[in-house]
């Protein structure tokens, strides 16, 4: 499962106008709903981050020697980017009954009981 997918679980469970028991909004205070951004290969933004992300783990699985900018920098950036641009995903279908933690001290609770 990845981010996408979580975060748009998360607001089919909570959606925007949800309260809780309380009658209070659900996604005040700290909380913020999370936006899903479709990856677009022309944004230099999403761009950027693909190359970058791309570059670190081949640097940190010794894929590539040096983490600094090769001869063929642009080459490989169009490669990583035409690469990137075709990966597709199913698309999302929100897990029916799915039970989502919504108290801190409740899930930290739990977790260490599990731990012991």
């Amino acid at each position: 499962i990845n981010a996408e997918y979580m975060g748009k679980q998360l607001v089919h469970n909570f959606p925007l106008d949800h309260k809780d028991k309380n009658g209070t909004p659900f996604w005040t205070g700290t909380r913020r709903p999370p936006i899903s951004l479709e990856f677009d290969a022309k944004n230099p933004d999403h761009a950027n981050f693909v190359v970058s992300a791309t570059f670190l783990r081949a640097y940190t699985s010794n894929i590539i020697e040096s983490e600094l900018k090769p001869t063929d920098l642009e080459e490989k950036i169009k490669h990583i980017l035409n690469v990137a641009s075709k990966v597709t995903f199913p698309p999302f279908v929100p897990t029916k009954g799915l039970k989502i933690a919504t108290n801190e001290k409740k899930k930290k609770k739990k977790k260490k009981l599990c731990v012991d």
